[in-house]
């Protein structure tokens, strides 16, 4: 029984919160922009060895989007204590309302069989129990129903979900070394100089039916922020690299090769609060990436919501 009662009250759709949750159906876009940059020279404690590089990838993503029925629950955050204090207050609430209106709902019972779908019997039965009940109990279970309605049909949280994305990137770097080994000194200089360079649109997968990523947002109207997975590649970057040098047992090459995933740890942000109404709202992050010379720098993630 409490847990039809759980079931019909979430059922129910309340009014929207501060124009942050939207009618289902509205369309979004979401602009993102990852930038990794990486600058400097070995120390002198390299030894046999100095270099020098400069690195710099950048992806702009723009991806499109459409508002879900808002929930009472989030979708994101199931591990979060707030959202799991939410679902065990409106559990104890509807508990409470069950244990005090369950005396009544046994006497209902009783009335219905005793009178066996006599309508006459049973409205005279009712109104009779009526005069008699504990008005105190009665209004202790509305309230305890009314805190559990408000709860299950709060349209706190909204998931917008991603219906396409495009995007464009640049790849450019340089990495330079030079060599101190048996003939190899500041006289006869043994140098290896690589450049890195690529661009163009954003390739979707071979064969692919849609150009959506997996990438969701999740609006909570009471808290006022944004939470989801940002819009990446579906496909690795690819640049040329070419290779020129003099360092003993090597020879220049060109080759296509693809990028790292360095976007990865930016593809799930912290949550952004949202300052003023959802027509527009933006957030930036920076984080490190380890490795050695151009593979260890800083990326700088910037994006934009905006809706339509």
């Amino acid at each position: 029984m409490k847990y039809a009662l759980l079931l019909s009250m979430t059922l129910f759709a309340a009014s929207a919160q501060a124009q942050l949750i939207v009618p289902k159906g509205t369309k979004a876009t979401l602009k993102v922009t990852y930038q990794f940059k990486s600058e400097g020279k070995s120390s002198a404690s390299i030894k046999d060895r100095k270099s020098q590089w400069r690195a710099l990838r950048v992806v702009e993503m723009t991806a499109n989007y459409v508002a879900e029925t808002p929930q009472p629950f989030s979708a994101l955050r199931k591990d979060d204590a707030r959202n799991k204090q939410n679902i065990a207050g409106l559990q104890s609430q509807v508990e409470s309302a069950h244990k005090t209106m369950q005396p009544t709902m046994n006497d209902m019972m009783k009335i219905v069989e005793k009178c066996n779908e006599d309508e006459d019997c049973i409205g005279r039965e009712i109104a009779a129990y009526g005069n008699q009940m504990d008005l105190a109990t009665v209004n202790k279970g509305k309230e305890q129903v009314g805190a559990a309605m408000q709860m299950a049909t709060a349209e706190r949280y909204q998931m917008w979900t991603q219906t396409s994305q495009q995007g464009t990137y640049r790849i450019d770097e340089d990495v330079t070394w030079q060599v101190y080994e048996m003939t190899c000194t500041d006289t006869q200089i043994c140098k290896h100089t690589e450049t890195r360079k690529g661009g163009g649109p954003v390739a979707p997968p071979a064969g692919a039916k849609s150009t959506a990523g997996p990438s969701f947002l999740e609006v909570d109207g009471t808290n006022k922020e944004m939470l989801g997975v940002l819009p990446v590649p579906l496909t690795p970057l690819k640049f040329t690299r070419t290779v020129v040098t003099t360092v003993p047992d090597e020879t220049g090459s060109v080759t296509e090769e693809t990028s790292k995933a360095w976007m990865l740890e930016a593809h799930q942000p912290d949550a952004v609060a949202i300052p003023g109404g959802l027509k527009t709202v933006s957030g930036t992050q920076s984080y490190k990436v380890a490795g050695n010379e151009a593979e260890g720098g800083v990326v700088t993630v910037n994006w934009t919501f905006t809706r339509l």
